[in-house]
């Protein structure tokens, strides 16, 4: 402790070769991330329906080159598969899970301890049956939960979440706050 009360921490509590980032093929992406994307960061992907952003995450995910765990409890396996196939983009590291339940989510990511791993959505999500899909509460203790994986596995979380009529996202905006990243992907009209 130096006189004036401030606390001095050893030299070596930050250290700049652990802050790893991904490289997708896309440069503007990148660059909007600062580079790439940080390796443990939680980024949440909202936008208005139709947006494109089911469309950016998978060319994204498939330029990466490392293990992706893909949780989606909106579209089946096949119907994701299908726009990778539309879209010519390799998932051949990407494992596809119909799976709506965190506990079972988590049990997965602790297990196997994917790179990165997408939500999609999070609105479908169930913390419990006892509390409601999509609830300000149920989607508060979602991100809570994802943001300790991504901490303590160091895995990149991608966490898609829809957009209301006005356009923001549809849940507390205290979110935006809890996350690395927000990205708000908009349509042009």
């Amino acid at each position: 402790m130096t006189e004036d009360g401030a606390l001095l921490l050893p030299k070596k509590i930050i250290n700049k070769t652990a802050a790893k980032k991904l490289k997708s093929s896309f440069t503007e992406f990148n660059r909007v991330l600062g580079g790439g994307i940080n390796m443990g960061a939680l980024i949440l992907f909202s936008g208005e329906p139709g947006a494109g952003k089911s469309t950016l995450i998978s060319q994204v995910l498939s330029s990466l080159g490392v293990s992706v765990f893909y949780f989606s409890g909106e579209e089946t396996q096949g119907q994701i598969i299908n726009r990778f196939d539309r879209l010519s983009l390799k998932h051949d590291r990407i494992e596809f899970f119909n799976e709506r339940l965190v506990e079972n989510i988590k049990k997965y990511i602790i297990k196997y301890q994917p790179k990165v791993v997408v939500i999609d959505s999070i609105q479908t999500i169930f913390v419990d049956k006892q509390l409601q899909l999509g609830s300000i509460t149920t989607i508060k203790e979602l991100i809570n939960e994802f943001l300790f994986l991504s901490k303590a596995y160091d895995i990149t979380f991608f966490v898609i979440g829809h957009a209301t009529k006005n356009g923001s996202f549809a849940g507390p905006k205290l979110l935006e706050h809890m996350v690395d990243v927000y990205l708000y992907l908009s349509r042009d009209k």
